[in-house]
């Protein structure tokens, strides 16, 4: 993860390039804007609201849902780790045509393109990384391969399994941007270029979205990984802090317990490991930043390999004795990339959704 933008998010090859974008601000209503629910029309946020019984709910913003987007969301059908969901619900939650049965035509992949411009508000689409990084658009597809990036083998394995259309969270071609054409001077960029032509896989950026998606996106995705649930203490865009009791060590643990399926075999420790936590701060993927972790008044950090830089964030950790715990990029956005795959084969039931996973990218020796 990290924040990105470019230009035309239907154009399929490299990208068009433009500056990058961060945001990390709070809402000024003081709502974080991971928990507004887009789409939700005053009716159906009423209905909701009398089906959960809380007639005070009719009065609030459909915009500002806060603590109550998990139940709001679940009303409506969100495919949930545990697979609860009512496609039904979920399509007219998202305004969605009805999908028929086998036989039908099949989706065009711009239609997904289409669904998750019109729930990811919070997105500057005319900047988004979010755009189709090779094939067209206009094709039909029946089976999605879903995974954290698009490695070489994660695209082969992806096309032996028949897929259509290859969704990634993270670039193809090396820059953030998928925009630098030198990376074709090395003999390998060639080669994958040549196999995804070769195949015809589309392949779909599904990103400035996911990592802000309330409940199942990125960020809250990680926070249930570690155990982590309910609203958090504070939170921040791209950030949230939850309490916890025990010291440093006591985290490590938990974090190296639930990364293990993950496979991450060890997690890095900065500070004593005997130190107090009670408020322990989480990032965005590779968005893991030091002061606005501390802002949030956290006594302790989870971070990833590609969220600080040791020189930096491994000083501030040492001079101001806030400890911090360190996992790999990858591990901390899988448990989102599993509920992406759940969430499409939700909201479009008649398309055959797989989940490539991928996990820690190195091991311990």
């Amino acid at each position: 993860m990290g924040t990105c933008q470019s230009g035309g998010g239907r154009q399929a090859v490299l990208g068009t390039g433009g500056a990058r974008h961060k945001e990390d601000e709070k809402n000024k209503s003081g709502y974080d804007p991971r928990h507004r629910i887009p789409l939700l029309s005053r009716p159906i946020w009423r209905t909701a609201a009398a089906s959960l019984k809380e007639p005070k709910l009719q009065s609030i913003s459909p915009y500002h849902v806060g603590t109550h987007a998990s139940r709001i969301l679940e009303t409506f059908g969100v495919a949930w780790p545990d697979g609860r969901s009512d496609p039904a619900l979920h399509r007219s939650f998202f305004k969605l045509p009805d999908q028929g049965g086998e036989g039908d035509r099949a989706m065009k992949a711009v239609e997904i393109y289409e669904h998750f411009k019109s729930v990811g508000t919070w997105v500057d689409w005319e900047h988004s990384c979010d755009a189709f990084k090779a094939g067209d658009p206009e094709t039909e597809v029946r089976r999605v391969a879903v995974a954290w990036q698009a490695t070489l083998p994660a695209l082969r394995d992806a096309v032996a399994g028949g897929a259509d259309l290859f969704i990634t969270h993270e670039p193809t071609f090396y820059v953030h941007m998928d925009d630098e054409p030198r990376v074709f001077e090395h003999a390998f960029a060639r080669e994958k270029k040549r196999f995804i032509e070769h195949s015809g896989l589309v392949i779909y950026r599904c990103h400035d979205v996911w990592d802000r998606m309330p409940e199942i996106g990125i960020l809250d995705s990680w926070a249930r990984q570690l155990g982590f649930s309910g609203p958090p203490a504070a939170s921040a865009t791209f950030h949230a802090a939850y309490p916890f009791r025990g010291t440093l060590s006591d985290l490590a643990e938990r974090v190296r317990q639930r990364t293990e399926p993950l496979g991450q075999q060890r997690v890095w420790i900065l500070g004593e490991p005997d130190v107090p936590v009670s408020r322990v701060a989480l990032g965005t993927g590779a968005i893991t930043d030091f002061g606005t972790m501390l802002s949030l008044g956290a006594d302790a950090m989870v971070v990833t390999d590609d969220g600080i830089a040791f020189w930096s964030a491994g000083c501030q950790a040492a001079d101001s004795g806030v400890p911090l715990v360190i996992v790999n990029h990858a591990t901390a956005e899988e448990p989102g990339m599993r509920n992406l795959a759940r969430y499409l084969q939700s909201v479009f039931p008649a398309l055959e959704v797989r989940h490539i996973p991928m996990g820690c990218l190195y091991s311990a020796v």
